[in-house]
Formats: structure tokens, sequence, C-alpha cells
């Protein structure tokens, strides 16, 4: 954990109990904060607009073959193999 989370951790013990409930407020603002900066950002990512190239072509053709011919497993089963 870092430092600046202990000091917070300790800040929030410190707190007079009737202060809890602004901090708590406080705490949620900025992280809805972040959530928003972060989605206004993806947002304004501009557009990929640059063609395909012929291999990209190639493998997207290639994997809707696969996935029509049933050539297919779970994301979950994948996951699990990696994590192993």
């Amino acid at each position: 954990m870092s430092t600046a989370k202990q000091d917070l951790y300790k800040l929030i013990d410190a707190l007079p109990d009737g202060e809890t409930e602004a901090a708590k407020r406080f705490l949620e603002f900025l992280i809805e904060k972040a959530d928003q900066v972060f989605l206004q950002a993806l947002n304004h990512v501009p557009l990929d607009d640059e063609p395909l190239s012929d291999n990209a072509l190639t493998a997207i053709a290639a994997a809707k073959k696969d996935i029509k011919a049933g050539n297919v497993r779970p994301l979950t089963d994948f996951i699990r193999d990696l994590d192993s």
C-alpha cells in the first residue's frame, strides 16, 4: 500500500465523528470526478479511420470462418489457461 493511502487511513481514523460523513462525500466526489474525466477523454478520442491492411482483413475473414465453424471457446476458459 502506498504511503499516501496509509496517511489517508490515519487521517480518517483521526477525524471527529461529526466530520466523517463530509469526508466520505468528498472522497466519493473525487472518485466520481476521476471517472468523469476518464470517460470524457474516451469520448474525445479521434476515430481511427485508417484503412485496414490486407493482413488485418485476412485475419478478420479467418476469424469469421472459425466462428461459423464453431472453432471458438469461452473467454473464461482462455483466461483460466492464461493464469495456469
